[in-house]
């Protein structure tokens, strides 16, 4: 006869005892450990290799005529901090923005209709947040509501019954910075598992600390710090000298596949980290990541104070007329983000030249002397007093395509003409999507073969031959692949020598100090109705996006911030997508092929 025994330890009996008596619970990880004798060894069971009963329990399909079991109980992650917290624990002003944001975004996202924070939440960290001591930012799983009831009058004789569809238990995430360091919401998913699943998956162990650099980054780490995982696309090392050129945009432009106009662009260097060390420090201690996170945080405070009804400060000015404006300071660059508002130019002597365009609106963002951003709301001329509460309007989402509609392609590993034993690299990817969207929609000879739904040689031709156009370099920790965004632009070379035709318009800019290729991306996903390649993190990722929303804060009539995202295809050979922030866009493109 078979005999099973259920064996729990003192010491994890101890453990929740502990746990409950702790003024600031925190959520456990419980692990099934089997043996063949109470002695041990002891080895994991994990939980997805077995059976769902179908009423809670599991179902060990293996068991051996004696087998023993028992639960190991985790309460902290390798480095001491918490593996997760009940709801009650995450901070308050966190867990109001998560609700709030699941809230408003009901209307616009069928999956999210009957879904709730489930009861676990996850703390992500950052190196260069308190040392890495505390939380960044808040990991909220999205889950199902309770599953409704439809029954027939008992007293008929009828009985339960349930929707004649399959639930879809998967509902996505939602990240929230614990602080104004970032923006409240820089990323969420409507489906699919968590950042934090995922890596849990990849590094084979429940027992990780979740560490993320950015959107397109996130590392799985040990006790002693060591990257276990990876989620995303490595980072790569960046010349010093790109913050001189901050707050200026870059642009290429294409016409029926030739090159009508290129920004010269000064010589910058790139090369890889030896190390996920070498690179943890130069995140700390480089100065363009420096940059990045300061301007990151810039953004941050100012979408946390409007929370609070804390306006930014406000720089009027008339119509049709150019004044100078902030004398007292010198600046490098300056730039609005609704260009149709205001034109502004540094002045040499001091202060930003502004003309006047029509009535309106715009943030302005402006890098100081010292590479130092500040942000105004600049107002020009009158706007009308329409609206005199504060506050977020509804979302606007537009879409230029949908999720099922993007060929999720994905990067090759040891692919000839690319990297020896290494991934081909997130641009060659994104054209490849690219060229998958316009394939699949009638411009017949971009893929060879018809379009196909996932990688084929086609499509590891076609990643070959980018790879090689935009001059794609492989970096080493990771062995992954990196495409300078001066040179992404030459993936257009692929429609030319296909001999069907191509128009590209471009823009990249060191993130959040310029508008320009956001405003390219949001031309071709909210005006053209096609989706366009972004660029997302610190230089780091190129997703392929296909639509935009945003919504806008207003008080006594004006528009005092904008809060955008895009949803993309990461480019992972996933077919679902998710929403990314658009604020700190570095690069984008409305392009089409004919």
């Amino acid at each position: 006869m078979k005999r099973r025994y259920r064996y729990t330890s003192a010491l994890g009996a101890f453990g929740i005892s502990i746990l409950m008596a702790q003024p600031a619970p925190t959520s456990v990880n419980l692990h099934l450990e089997k043996a063949a004798s109470t002695q041990g060894p002891w080895s994991l069971l994990p939980a997805d290799g077995l059976a769902d009963s179908g009423d809670g329990g599991l179902l060990d399909p293996e068991s051996g005529s004696e087998a023993f079991y028992r639960l190991r109980i985790d309460q902290k992650d390798p480095q001491g901090g918490p593996l997760g917290l009940p709801l009650a624990a995450v901070e308050p002003a966190s867990l109001k923005v998560a609700l709030e944001r699941l809230d408003s975004l009901r209307p616009e996202e069928p999956d999210w209709l009957d879904a709730e924070l489930g009861p676990v939440v996850t703390p992500i960290y950052s190196p260069a947040f308190q040392g890495g001591r505390e939380p960044a930012w808040f990991e909220f799983k999205v889950v199902p509501g309770p599953a409704p009831r439809v029954g027939l009058n008992s007293t008929a004789g009828g009985f339960p019954q349930s929707p004649p569809v399959l639930p879809e238990l998967e509902r996505g995430y939602l990240l929230v910075s614990s602080g104004n360091h970032d923006e409240p919401v820089p990323q969420y998913a409507t489906q699919g598992p968590t950042p934090t699943e995922r890596l849990r998956y990849l590094a084979r162990t429940t027992h990780i600390r979740v560490v993320r650099y950015s959107e397109s980054f996130w590392v799985a780490e040990d006790g002693d710090g060591a990257a276990l995982a990876t989620l995303g696309s490595t980072p790569f090392k960046l010349d010093p000298a790109i913050g001189e050129v901050a707050g200026t945009a870059f642009g290429v432009e294409v016409e029926d596949g030739k090159v009508v106009s290129l920004d010269p662009v000064p010589e910058l260097s790139t090369g890889p980290f030896e190390s996920y060390e070498s690179f943890r420090k130069d995140y700390l201690e480089g100065a363009v990541p420096k940059m990045i996170r300061e301007y990151q945080a810039a953004f941050g405070k100012m979408e946390w104070d409007l929370r609070d009804d804390q306006m930014p400060e406000a720089v009027r000015v008339p119509v049709k007329d150019q004044v100078t404006v902030l004398e007292g300071t010198r600046f490098r660059s300056a730039g609005v983000e609704a260009e149709e508002v205001a034109e502004v130019t540094p002045n040499a002597k001091g202060g930003l030249d502004i003309l006047g365009l029509v009535d309106g609106v715009t943030l302005l963002t402006a890098i100081r002397a010292d590479g130092s951003v500040a942000l105004f709301a600049l107002v020009v001329g009158d706007p009308a007093q329409r609206i005199q509460l504060a506050g977020w309007t509804s979302w606007t989402t537009y879409y230029g395509a949908s999720c099922a509609e993007i060929p999720p392609y994905y990067q090759e590993w040891d692919l000839a003409g690319t990297c020896n034993n290494g991934w081909s690299g997130c641009g060659p990817t994104a054209w490849a999507m690219f060229y998958g969207y316009w394939d699949s929609k009638g411009v017949s000879n971009l893929i060879a073969g018809g379009t196909p739904w996932s990688n084929n040689d086609a499509v590891r031709d076609l990643i070959g031959v980018v790879f090689d156009d935009c001059n794609t370099w492989c970096t080493s920790i990771n062995s992954q692949a990196a495409t300078n965004p001066w040179d992404m632009y030459k993936g257009y070379h692929w429609a030319v020598d296909r001999g069907e035709g191509i128009s590209y318009s471009t823009r990249w800019c060191v993130p959040y100090t310029s508008s320009s290729p956001r405003n390219k991306a949001i031309a071709a996903i909210r005006d053209h109705d096609r989706p366009a390649i972004v660029g997302t993190g610190y230089f780091a990722h190129y997703p392929f996006a296909y639509g935009y929303r945003y919504r806008k804060y207003k008080w006594a009539g004006i528009t005092w911030d904008t809060e955008r995202q895009w949803k993309v295809n990461q480019g992972g050979g996933s077919s679902s997508c998710e929403w990314v922030s658009a604020s700190s866009c570095w690069y984008g493109m409305d392009a089409r092929c004919y």
